[in-house]
This record gives structure tokens, C-alpha cells and sequence, in this order.
């Protein structure tokens, strides 16, 4: 973000005007007290810096909101107070850089990271954990509602031969030490959950229509899609359960092709395309 315009002299471009305002409005601590008040015109009960004040503050507010929009599970987790306080302390260290306020907490993760408040201390604290796994899935999910689809992509049905599927990719795969997808739907249905203990969970997500999807996956079904991801065939990421898990290929065989299988849900949820 460009410094603030000189303000040595007054006679300013409109264009300079808007730069200096932007300014203001984006980094407020670092604007020059004394250079308001050659901008900002004294009013019957305000003064230049309080009027300013007026703006800045309702800047910030609208920002504050549009974050606890983008992250309402995180906001849930921490309560108000405590998201409104980083979500402040975030938007004085990374502020607005695009033209849509779509990108705004593209940073949030990677700043809640970096400024954890355990950071130093040799044991770290469960529910800070927490909150980083959960704003990185908030911010995948969201990013994924708005995301362009991937161009060209036929989807797969249940009479594709299992040599002809790959996964679709738009899928993104989650591995959390937390129940992250479940506390999320929670609050997305207006439930009440509490902090889950430290327990290993699976999900993936993909987008059906315009809504992103999120499924549970165990444990076996992660290895499975992980596999394919990196570009194995299904026979080929059959194997790798098989040899995971200490089963033979007949066993994996049966449960890939078995009544009560993963394939015709995961068809249904849009997980595979074809493979041309």
C-alpha cells in the first residue's frame, strides 16, 4: 500500500485527495495528526480529527463484519469480543489489499499462525490448534463458493467404468486433528456446539451446483481418495488400502463394489469425473 500523499502544501489533485482519504481510511495509525486538519474542514462541534475518526471507525466496523461473514464458525469458537479484537489487531497488520472485499481474510489464516498467543511456550494450547484448523477450513469453504468451476470437466455416472474415474479437481481433502467440518455445520445450522476434544477426523469437500458439500470420510475412504488424488487409478489406490490396512485385494475389492460402498454416494456428490 503506497505511503500517504505529501502533505506539505494543500492544493491537492483529486487524485491525491482520494489517495490521501484511502489512507486514512485503511491505516489510520499511521496517518499525521497535524496533516488532517489542512484536509479536513472544523465543523460547529467537531473537530477535523474527530470527524476523520467518524469515517475510520465505520470503516473498520464494516470490515469487522464482513470477516465475522467470511468466518462465522471461528467467530462462534472465540465469541464476539475475542474475534472483534483479532479481527481488529488483523486488519491493522494486513490490511484491505484488493478491490473486493471477497479477499479479505485470504490472510487471516496464515496471520493467526504467525501471531498465535502460545507461539513461544514449548507446549502448545488445544483450543489455539482448534481455531487454526477451523479458520483454514472456513476459508477453503468459502473461497470454494465463489470460485470459478474448472472448464471442461464431464462428470462422471454410475455406468463409468471404474478405469475411466478420477477424482474432479475442485475436490479438497481435509485430515484435522479436530472434528473441524462437524463443529462448522453446527454453527451453520444454528446449533450450539461446544469445543470437540482432540480426536483425528476426515473430510472432503466439493461443490454441487453452487453450495459447497462437505462428507465425512473415514479413515480407509481418506487413504483411498488421497491416492487418487496423486493420480492412481481405482485399482491402483485399492491397492494402497490394502496394503495400509493388512487386507487382500478381494477384501477391498468387496467393500469398493459392495452394497453399502462409498462409490454411488461419491459419484452422487460430484467427487469423480471422467477420465478422457
Amino acid at each position: 500500500m503506497p505511503g500517504a500523499p505529501d502533505m506539505s502544501s494543500v492544493d491537492l489533485s483529486l487524485a491525491e485527495l482520494q489517495g490521501w482519504m484511502q489512507h486514512a481510511l485503511i491505516e489510520p495509525h499511521r496517518v499525521d495528526p497535524a496533516g488532517i486538519a489542512q484536509i479536513v474542514a472544523p465543523s460547529p462541534r467537531l473537530l477535523p480529527h474527530e470527524q476523520l475518526r467518524i469515517y475510520q471507525s465505520s470503516y473498520t466496523l464494516r470490515l469487522v463484519r464482513c470477516l465475522a461473514e467470511q468466518f462465522p464458525a471461528l467467530r462462534h469458537a472465540l465469541g464476539d469480543d475475542t474475534f472483534e479484537d483479532m479481527a481488529r489487531a488483523y486488519l491493522q497488520d494486513c490490511p484491505s489489499d484488493s478491490y473486493t472485499l471477497y479477499e479479505l481474510g485470504r490472510r487471516f489464516p496464515a496471520w493467526l499462525a504467525q501471531t498465535r498467543p502460545d507461539r513461544d511456550a514449548g507446549e502448545k494450547e488445544d483450543w489455539i490448534d482448534f481455531m487454526l484448523e477451523l479458520v483454514h477450513f472456513e476459508r477453503e469453504v468459502f473461497a470454494l463458493f465463489d470460485a470459478h468451476a474448472t472448464p471442461g470437466i464431464q462428470p462422471a455416472t454410475m455406468a463409468t467404468p471404474d478405469a475411466q474415474l478420477r477424482l474432479h479437481p475442485d475436490l479438497k481433502l481435509f485430515e484435522f486433528d479436530y472434528h473441524v467440518a462437524w463443529y462448522y455445520h453446527q454453527v451453520r445450522q444454528q446449533q450450539n456446539p461446544l469445543f470437540p476434544p482432540r480426536q483425528r477426523s476426515r473430510a472432503a469437500l466439493i461443490r454441487r451446483g453452487f453450495q459447497p458439500v462437505t462428507l465425512q470420510v473415514s479413515e480407509r475412504n481418506f487413504v483411498f481418495l488421497r491416492a487418487m488424488q496423486g493420480g492412481e487409478t481405482v485399482e491402483q489406490a485399492l491397492g494402497e488400502v490394502a496394503l495400509r490396512f493388512g487386507q487382500t485385494a478381494e477384501q477391498v475389492r468387496e467393500m469398493w463394489e459392495g452394497a453399502s460402498s462409498p462409490r454411488a454416494a461419491w459419484i452422487a456428490a460430484g467427487f469423480f469425473a471422467l477420465n478422457n
